[in-house]
């Protein structure tokens, strides 16, 4: 076993070009795997903590129905179920900060608690006296800085149609309730009875913590028990996982794809080296070895390679997941990031499928061993395959057909539009190689007596298996770029898409805060400006649960006015003018996309319970359309949600403006001074959007290069495959006159051919694969995806495979020159 091992590492050092390929293929293949199982869990954990430390570990929030009569909250009254530790306050958000001497508008989050609630002692840095809560405020460091205010200054607030100076008593520490502080957005801390005196208002909301079960069981019980109060988690995860699963389907596809290079590479790898040393493969059968402990040696070998790759592929895995962590968290400006933590479960997982990968790629050429005869493999004679068969050419037309068929007749199932990926995959793989031999062997008819040299290369492509062989590996690669290109395409063209079907200039959004509902007075405000010119109308968007999954929710107040703000999807189409005319007449109607429907069960007609709060509502599906660009809602008349809800949700007001954007935005904010409300416009939102999409946009260019990289590999490891087994054929050549000159010439025709080939059955093929892609892309992200394969892309995608062919050429002519004739043929 020592003499076997030190074999095996002896032979992979040898040749260090080809195990820093194999390790670095491998490792790239398993990085991304364990990226994409962790990587955008990190990113929701991430989220998930910020909230919780700010609500100090509470994972529940109580809300009272109707604050209509202008009572709070009263402990009293609640039946805590399956709850403990709460937390009574004043909570009100998005308050304006007033004469700041910051050089950027800031709002704040004002929190009223009794003197026990408070924080420890050691939670504050800075305290003006032992009882400094009674007439003043604490702030976080964070804010201290950013606003440039220390203990004892004062900030300036406007509740309730007045202004208010608050003095700074103590200064805490960036942790618990000041966690998630960030430029513009702070939290106050008061006690008590000092908020409810400035602002009028009693506790609005308690936060408490489960007792023995689960979130949802427990806020399912409390509001069984308590009718006239609602509990919701403090942090809803059902949207962001659903943002995440969409993320994570696209990075798994994305995955597959350089998958399925690598195994090609790490395959096309261990034929070479199969090839190289068949002559000792001989000399060991020649002693006695069987053929199964000659598999073994080479299995072993390549489990080596997976674990080494494994090992590696953990630490870039690990790499990648805190690099997306730390762009994505929203503390990074201020260098806080959440630990990234790695069970040993994961990383045993990630060895298993490095291994597992490696064995998989080699099974095949290894298996093979077992067909040559001892003779054949110590005189390193084989024979070779020249002709494609005809058998495989029509099996891959067959299932091209079967592919064809059951897509127009089960096209909208998702399991079977997976299965057809492969099968038209498979088909390309059976159909190809009689086709090049047939049109490279009419090539060389064609230009025998005309172009000689090509005509050669030409003959030589449709005689060689192996030749033709680079032609799956380069159709691969060339199918990855282009789908990833596409998909980045499709991404970053849908967003411009969706926000160019937007008519809307500026966007004012008020959020609800505790205090008396201001949606009034701010749409008197907004009309008395004169600045509104069309399309306004104000809408609430929010989540309901139905059997604990969150369903997306639109409310508008002016039907007409929101069919003309958001033309993305055509909602000027006549058959929605019914639907329209129902939403607004105010019955308790809805409409929603087909992917909704189907996950409910629902048909147009059909009846459903909408649960908001406490409050349930029987709604009816009047309409339905096709869900684009993650468009899927709920839509119905803001008059139909509860008056409760309504007051506890932000609302946003749009409009066109009859002045320029900026112009109205800067009018506006002075308008709205003294309401909680935030300005925007659209140009905007349309950049903070596109910026928010450019992580996802950079992790598709890293997926194309990585593709490109290992292709590049296998492309290597397959030319000097070809040389090595041609060797005898080259020789033969010179003998007969043939200059080096003249053969190089020949491997770079017969590279330019290869290239040639791979675009003639590979676009097809990349078009035939993208359009699978987005059906299932369709039904898995219940949304439009369409993926448009960029033609324009296709000639850089030629020089670049060109180029390739050139570098991976360069060590098969280097070896030309030391080729011996005699040596080669001397058996012959």
């Amino acid at each position: 076993m020592r003499i076997l091992i030190k074999y095996i590492l002896k032979s992979m050092i040898k040749n260090k070009g080809r195990l820093l390929m194999l390790i670095v293929s491998i490792a790239l293949s398993t990085g991304l795997f364990i990226g994409s199982q962790k990587a955008f869990e990190t990113v929701m954990d991430s989220q998930k903590k910020i909230q919780m430390e700010a609500y100090e570990g509470k994972e529940v929030s109580i809300t009272k129905n109707d604050y209509s009569s202008g009572a709070g909250i009263d402990p009293k009254e609640l039946e805590l179920v399956k709850m403990k530790n709460e937390v009574p306050e004043i909570l009100l958000n998005k308050i304006k900060l007033k004469e700041s001497s910051a050089k950027f508008d800031s709002s704040l989050t004002l929190r009223g608690r009794l003197e026990k609630d408070l924080p420890k002692a050691s939670a504050f840095t800075e305290i003006s006296g032992k009882n400094w809560y009674e007439n003043s405020v604490s702030i976080s460091q964070r804010a201290s800085k950013e606003l440039k205010v220390a203990l004892g200054d004062t900030l300036t607030i406007h509740i309730n149609n007045k202004d208010h100076q608050l003095k700074i008593g103590a200064i805490a520490q960036n942790q618990g309730m000041f966690y998630n502080d960030t430029r513009g957005n702070y939290t106050i801390l008061f006690e008590k009875e000092y908020l409810k005196e400035i602002s009028g208002s009693d506790y609005t909301v308690i936060f408490a913590e489960t007792n023995k079960s689960t979130v949802v069981e427990a806020i399912k019980a409390f509001n069984q028990k308590n009718s006239d109060y609602t509990a919701t988690e403090v942090y809803d995860s059902g949207q962001m996982e659903q943002i995440v699963n969409q993320i994570t389907m696209v990075i798994t596809f994305m995955f597959l794809m350089v998958v399925l290079a690598s195994i090609l590479i790490i395959n096309g790898a261990f034929r070479l080296t199969i090839t190289e040393r068949m002559n000792t493969v001989g000399t060991f059968l020649s002693q006695g070895a069987t053929h199964r402990q000659i598999r073994l040696l080479f299995l072993s070998e390549s489990g080596i390679y997976g674990l080494v790759g494994g090992l590696l592929g953990v630490l870039i895995g690990y790499g990648l997941t805190v690099v997306i962590n730390r762009v994505s968290s929203p503390l990074a400006e201020y260098g806080i990031y959440e630990a990234v933590s790695f069970s040993p479960m994961l990383v045993l997982t990630g060895l298993l499928f490095s291994i597992g990968l490696s064995l998989a790629a080699v099974l095949l050429p290894v298996v093979r061993l077992k067909k040559y005869s001892v003779k054949e493999v110590i005189l390193n004679e084989f024979t070779v395959e020249k002709q494609a068969r005809w058998t495989n050419f029509f099996i891959g037309i067959l299932l091209l057909l079967i592919s064809l068929g059951a897509y127009f007749l089960f096209g909208d199932q998702l399991l079977v539009i997976i299965l057809l990926l492969v099968l038209v995959f498979i088909a390309f793989l059976l159909i190809y190689p009689k086709l090049t031999e047939k049109l490279m062997n009419g090539l060389f008819s064609g230009l025998k007596n005309k172009m000689s040299l090509l005509a050669l290369s030409a003959q030589n492509m449709g005689t060689s298996k192996i030749i033709r062989s680079n032609i799956t590996l380069f159709a691969v690669g060339l199918m990855v770029m282009l789908l990833i290109n596409g998909i980045e395409n499709s991404m970053r063209n849908t967003m411009t898409s969706v926000y160019a079907g937007y008519h809307y200039d500026i966007n004012v959004q008020v959020p609800a805060n505790g205090l008396s509902s201001q949606q009034e007075e701010v749409t008197e405000k907004l009309q008395e400006t004169g600045l509104i010119e069309s399309n306004f109308h104000s809408e609430i968007l929010t989540n309901i649960k139905i059997d604990n999954y969150a369903y997306n929710l639109i409310a508008f107040d002016d039907p007409s006015a929101y069919r003309n703000y958001y033309s993305y999807i055509d909602w000027q189409d006549k058959s929605y003018d019914a639907v329209f005319e129902q939403l607004g007449d105010g019955s308790d109607s809805f409409m929603t996309t087909y992917s909704y429907a189907e996950k409910l069960s629902l048909k147009v007609g059909d009846t459903i319970v909408f649960p908001f709060g406490n409050e349930e509502k029987e709604m009816k599906l009047v309409g339905l359309y096709k869900n684009k660009s993650s468009f899927n809602y709920f839509l119905l008349n803001l008059d139909r949600l509860p008056e409760n809800v309504r007051a506890s949700l932000t609302t946003n007001y749009y409009f066109n403006s009859t002045k320029k954007q900026n112009e109205s935005q800067k009018i506006l904010k002075k308008e709205l001074n003294d309401y909680t409300a935030d300005v925007y416009t659209k140009d905007e939102q349309t950049q903070q959007n596109t910026e928010q999409n450019e992580l996802m946009i950079t992790i598709f260019r890293a997926f194309s290069l990585m593709t490109i990289i290992i292709g590049s590999f296998g492309i290597i490891s397959n030319t000097t495959i070809s040389f090595l087994q041609r060797k005898k054929d080259f020789a033969l050549y010179a003998s007969l006159g043939m200059t080096q000159t003249q053969l190089m010439g020949m491997l770079l025709w017969e590279g330019f051919l290869t290239v040639v080939m791979t675009f003639i059955v590979g676009v097809p093929l990349s078009f035939a694969e993208a359009h699978l892609v987005e059906k299932v892309m369709e039904q898995l992200m219940e949304t439009d995806f369409p993926i448009t394969i960029n033609v324009g892309y296709l000639p850089i995608v030629f020089v670049l495979l060109w180029l390739i062919v050139i570098v991976s050429s360069i060590p098969a002519l280097w070896k030309l020159r030391t080729l011996t004739i005699i040596e080669e043929l001397k058996y012959e």
